[in-house]
């Protein structure tokens, strides 16, 4: 085997220093990343009934108002019909925590004294109260940070609404500004590029509001039919999470799954257990290629990185636009190298002819 030269290691030295250079500046900016990356995911679904009101001789700033005023009433309506519902079934799930507890406190018991560990007198211990003392104002900033997140997140959303609005009233500047530094058949590809996609993302919203609102009600009809508490925050919870594929399920089923195996026989957590996998199965089948219309072939495990990899740039946010931003990816993958390919098989098949 040859060994590596210093002429290979030096690249391998400035490959891992541009990699660590490019994490960090996309750590840094990773804000702006997110807030115009969504503004343009949006923009290019409402693209769609936008255009169709102008093409009907409704002013197009005027029309992009229409949309925005009933995408944004469509959410607030949602919120305003889960809230109470959530809110009564979580002070609910509060109520009996206090049972919750003294059973995990009684699990606890019986796992430690298998393991000869003495629960009862370690809260005496000066080591665990040292712990405690030193967590509490690491408690106290993490509220502080909810507190700052929340404001952040309202001035993000309002960012994302006005970028929204500028971008639909007059999208062509910006398309003629992504465009024109090309030449004629790199400015074709990307044409078909943004038609492929705007189609896609449309598809994509669609689906995927199908696939929450199919998530939820089959996770509320299966729980309530056990009859498991909370089942309709738990379907919510499930619902959301769809938007993350392939982990979503895994992910709803945590808390559920949870709470049953402290608070109920064995028999109850298989139930549990039983929905959760079904309704994994469906979204991985059923779910997953509606959602995408087959425009995302991509396997799962690379699909599962790119989500974790985004997660951890970008949050929770990052993970819910992975599947879009990988077709996308696909499809440029597609135009500007498969394409390109077949094209010049095809020719060199005629040549050998």
């Amino acid at each position: 085997m040859k060994s590596l030269s210093r002429k290979d290691l030096i690249f391998a030295g400035i490959v891992l220093f541009l990699v660590i250079v490019c994490a960090k500046f996309i750590a840094i900016i990773n804000s702006i990343l997110i807030i115009g990356a969504l503004a343009l995911i949006f923009s290019t679904i409402l693209n769609r009934p936008v255009s169709a009101l102008a093409n009907k001789g409704c002013n197009r700033t005027i029309a992009t108002f229409i949309c925005l005023f009933l995408f944004f009433g469509f959410i607030i309506l949602a919120t305003a019909i889960i809230v109470p519902q959530v809110s009564k079934e979580s002070k609910a799930i509060k109520k009996n925590f206090p049972e919750f507890q003294q059973k995990l406190e009684a699990k606890l018991d019986v796992i430690a004294e298998k393991e000869g560990i003495d629960i009862k007198h370690l809260e005496d211990n000066a080591f665990v109260k040292d712990k405690i003392q030193k967590a509490l104002p690491h408690i106290l900033s993490g509220a502080t940070k909810v507190g700052v997140s929340v404001v952040g997140c309202l001035v993000h959303t309002i960012v994302i609404i006005l970028l929204m609005v500028y971008i639909l009233c007059d999208p062509k500047p910006l398309i003629r500004g992504f465009l024109d530094p090309w030449n004629f058949e790199v400015k074709k590809t990307l044409r078909r590029c943004l038609l492929r996609i705007e189609k896609m993302l449309f598809a994509w919203a669609i689906g995927l509001c199908c696939g929450m609102l199919c998530m939820f009600v089959l996770t509320w009809l299966g729980l309530s039919l056990i009859g498991m508490e909370g089942a309709f925050l738990f379907a919510i919870i499930a619902g959301f999470m769809n938007i993350i594929p392939t982990l979503g399920p895994f992910l709803a089923a945590i808390l559920p799954v949870f709470i049953t195996i402290v608070t109920k026989p064995i028999q109850f957590v298989v139930y549990v257990l039983i929905i959760y996998i079904g309704m994994h199965q469906i979204e991985s089948h059923v779910m997953t290629p509606l959602i995408m219309k087959k425009q995302l072939d991509i396997h799962p495990m690379i699909l599962i990185l790119a989500i974790l990899v985004m997660f951890m740039f970008f949050g929770m946010v990052g993970a819910f636009i992975t599947a879009p931003v990988m077709a996308i990816v696909s499809i440029a993958y597609e135009e500007f190298v498969i394409v390109p390919r077949k094209k010049q098989e095809k020719l060199k098949a005629k040549l050998d002819i």
